[in-house]
């Protein structure tokens, strides 16, 4: 005996996306990250090549190579307390396993 496939009258199904919605809990970890990392940076790096009227310059960091931007250090107390902590982080992390 020989089976024959039949054909049904009705229109075969047409599939209709469905949306999903797996991607909104990732929406938390993007606005953090742009918020408190990208953005800062993005400032901090548009920032660094600005004079004080925003124009285009590159003596911010001519500036930094002469030690004119140094002047955070002016008393040799400070100077002290920067080595000290220069010294103190070297060995705490050669300590730390």
């Amino acid at each position: 005996m020989i089976m024959q496939a039949t054909r049904s009258s009705t229109p075969p199904r047409v599939r209709t996306r469905s949306v999903s919605f797996a991607w909104l809990g990732v929406v938390p970890f993007f606005a953090f990250a742009f918020f408190f990392l990208i953005l800062p940076a993005a400032t901090l790096m548009i920032g660094s090549v600005q004079d004080k009227q925003g124009n285009f310059t590159l003596d911010n960091f001519r500036n930094v190579f002469q030690g004119v931007s140094l002047g955070v250090l002016a008393t040799p107390s400070e100077a002290n307390l920067f080595g000290l902590s220069i010294r103190l982080s070297a060995r705490t992390s050669s300590v730390s396993n």
